[in-house]
Protein backbone atom coordinates (compact mmCIF):
# COMPACT_ATOMS: atom_id res chain seq x y z
CA UNK A 1 0.00 0.00 0.00
CA UNK A 2 3.35 1.86 0.41
CA UNK A 3 3.58 2.36 -3.26
CA UNK A 4 0.13 3.87 -3.56
CA UNK A 5 1.78 7.12 -1.49
CA UNK A 6 2.88 10.45 -3.53
CA UNK A 7 6.57 12.15 -2.84
CA UNK A 8 4.12 14.86 -0.96
CA UNK A 9 2.78 12.18 1.74
CA UNK A 10 5.77 10.37 2.25
CA UNK A 11 7.42 13.75 2.84
CA UNK A 12 4.26 14.46 5.05
CA UNK A 13 4.95 11.29 6.81
CA UNK A 14 8.84 12.04 7.54
CA UNK A 15 7.85 15.62 8.69
CA UNK A 16 5.35 14.18 10.88
CA UNK A 17 7.87 11.06 12.09
CA UNK A 18 10.50 13.11 12.57
CA UNK A 19 8.89 15.50 14.68
CA UNK A 20 7.42 12.97 17.03
CA UNK A 21 10.75 10.84 17.20
CA UNK A 22 12.04 12.78 19.99
CA UNK A 23 15.19 11.60 21.04
CA UNK A 24 15.99 11.46 17.14
CA UNK A 25 16.57 7.58 17.04
CA UNK A 26 15.05 7.29 13.76
CA UNK A 27 12.25 5.12 16.26
CA UNK A 28 9.27 5.99 17.69
CA UNK A 29 8.29 4.37 20.97
CA UNK A 30 4.80 4.13 22.00
CA UNK A 31 5.53 7.23 24.30
CA UNK A 32 6.53 9.25 21.32
CA UNK A 33 3.75 8.54 19.38
CA UNK A 34 1.48 8.76 22.16
CA UNK A 35 2.90 12.59 23.04
CA UNK A 36 2.84 13.23 19.25
CA UNK A 37 -0.77 12.64 18.73
CA UNK A 38 -1.45 14.62 22.02
CA UNK A 39 0.17 17.28 21.03
CA UNK A 40 -1.35 17.47 17.05
CA UNK A 41 -4.92 17.39 19.39
CA UNK A 42 -5.83 13.68 17.29
CA UNK A 43 -7.72 12.31 20.21
CA UNK A 44 -6.51 9.07 19.51
CA UNK A 45 -6.67 6.08 22.46
CA UNK A 46 -3.62 3.96 23.33
CA UNK A 47 -5.28 0.99 21.41
CA UNK A 48 -5.09 2.80 18.36
CA UNK A 49 -1.49 4.17 19.02
CA UNK A 50 -0.83 0.53 19.81
CA UNK A 51 -2.33 -0.36 16.14
CA UNK A 52 -0.69 1.49 14.60
CA UNK A 53 3.01 -0.22 16.11
CA UNK A 54 1.24 -3.23 15.94
CA UNK A 55 0.08 -3.02 11.68
CA UNK A 56 3.94 -3.22 10.15
CA UNK A 57 4.82 -6.21 12.93
CA UNK A 58 1.68 -8.00 11.87
CA UNK A 59 -0.60 -7.56 14.11
CA UNK A 60 1.60 -9.17 17.09
CA UNK A 61 0.76 -8.27 20.45
CA UNK A 62 3.29 -5.47 21.72
CA UNK A 63 4.75 -3.73 24.97
CA UNK A 64 5.08 -0.09 25.43
CA UNK A 65 9.01 -0.43 24.98
CA UNK A 66 8.34 -1.60 21.53
CA UNK A 67 8.82 1.06 18.78
CA UNK A 68 8.25 1.33 15.17
CA UNK A 69 10.26 2.59 12.37
CA UNK A 70 9.91 4.97 9.10
CA UNK A 71 9.39 2.31 6.96
CA UNK A 72 6.89 0.29 9.31
CA UNK A 73 5.47 4.10 10.22
CA UNK A 74 4.83 4.18 6.53
CA UNK A 75 2.94 1.23 6.21
CA UNK A 76 1.02 1.97 8.77
CA UNK A 77 -0.25 5.37 7.37
CA UNK A 78 -0.99 4.03 4.00
CA UNK A 79 -3.82 1.74 5.43
CA UNK A 80 -6.95 2.07 4.33
CA UNK A 81 -8.97 3.40 7.36
CA UNK A 82 -12.57 3.09 7.43
CA UNK A 83 -13.40 5.98 10.11
CA UNK A 84 -12.11 7.89 7.34
CA UNK A 85 -13.32 6.97 4.22
CA UNK A 86 -17.05 6.69 6.55
CA UNK A 87 -16.58 10.14 7.65
CA UNK A 88 -15.45 11.73 4.23
CA UNK A 89 -18.69 9.75 2.69
CA UNK A 90 -21.09 11.65 5.19
CA UNK A 91 -19.57 14.89 4.58
CA UNK A 92 -20.11 14.04 0.57
CA UNK A 93 -23.55 13.28 1.35
CA UNK A 94 -24.07 16.52 3.38
CA UNK A 95 -22.52 18.68 0.06
CA UNK A 96 -25.27 16.85 -1.98
CA UNK A 97 -27.95 18.84 0.09
CA UNK A 98 -26.56 22.06 -1.15
CA UNK A 99 -25.76 20.87 -4.77
CA UNK A 100 -29.17 21.92 -6.52
CA UNK A 101 -28.37 20.97 -9.62
CA UNK A 102 -26.61 17.62 -9.11
CA UNK A 103 -23.48 18.76 -10.86
CA UNK A 104 -21.15 18.04 -7.99
CA UNK A 105 -20.20 21.43 -7.51
CA UNK A 106 -20.92 23.90 -4.53
CA UNK A 107 -20.67 27.67 -5.14
CA UNK A 108 -17.42 29.04 -2.61
CA UNK A 109 -19.90 31.40 -1.23
CA UNK A 110 -22.48 28.52 0.17
CA UNK A 111 -19.43 25.90 0.95
CA UNK A 112 -17.91 28.71 3.15
CA UNK A 113 -21.14 29.61 4.70
CA UNK A 114 -21.83 25.93 5.72
CA UNK A 115 -18.25 25.71 6.69
CA UNK A 116 -18.57 29.00 9.11
CA UNK A 117 -22.30 28.00 10.71
CA UNK A 118 -23.20 24.60 10.40
CA UNK A 119 -22.22 21.82 12.74
CA UNK A 120 -18.73 22.40 13.82
CA UNK A 121 -18.27 26.06 13.02
CA UNK A 122 -14.66 27.14 11.30
CA UNK A 123 -12.96 29.96 11.40
CA UNK A 124 -13.23 32.31 8.76
CA UNK A 125 -9.24 32.03 8.82
CA UNK A 126 -9.73 28.15 8.83
CA UNK A 127 -12.07 27.90 6.23
CA UNK A 128 -9.24 30.23 4.45
CA UNK A 129 -6.50 28.04 5.19
CA UNK A 130 -8.58 24.88 3.91
CA UNK A 131 -9.03 26.37 0.56
CA UNK A 132 -5.72 27.00 0.44
CA UNK A 133 -4.27 23.55 0.65
CA UNK A 134 -7.44 22.57 -1.59
CA UNK A 135 -6.11 24.39 -4.55
CA UNK A 136 -9.11 27.20 -4.28
CA UNK A 137 -8.40 30.55 -5.31
CA UNK A 138 -10.10 33.49 -5.35
CA UNK A 139 -11.22 33.52 -8.94
CA UNK A 140 -13.21 30.32 -8.40
CA UNK A 141 -17.03 30.53 -8.23
CA UNK A 142 -17.18 27.09 -7.22
CA UNK A 143 -15.85 23.80 -6.46
CA UNK A 144 -16.21 19.71 -6.82
CA UNK A 145 -17.17 19.15 -3.30
CA UNK A 146 -16.25 15.38 -3.52
CA UNK A 147 -12.29 16.51 -4.73
CA UNK A 148 -12.23 19.35 -1.89
CA UNK A 149 -13.77 16.68 0.74
CA UNK A 150 -11.15 14.24 -0.12
CA UNK A 151 -8.18 16.62 -0.42
CA UNK A 152 -8.83 18.16 2.77
CA UNK A 153 -9.52 14.96 4.51
CA UNK A 154 -6.66 12.79 3.01
CA UNK A 155 -4.03 15.94 3.36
Amino acid sequence: MVEHLTKEQIGDCKKLFDEMDLDRDGKLTFSELKAGCKTMNLGLSDDKIKEIITIPKGGRSISEQDCITFPEFLISMSQDNPDVESISNEIITAFKIFDHDGTGEISITELKHVLTNMGHKFTDEEVDEMFSAAGITADKTSIDYVKFVRSTIYK
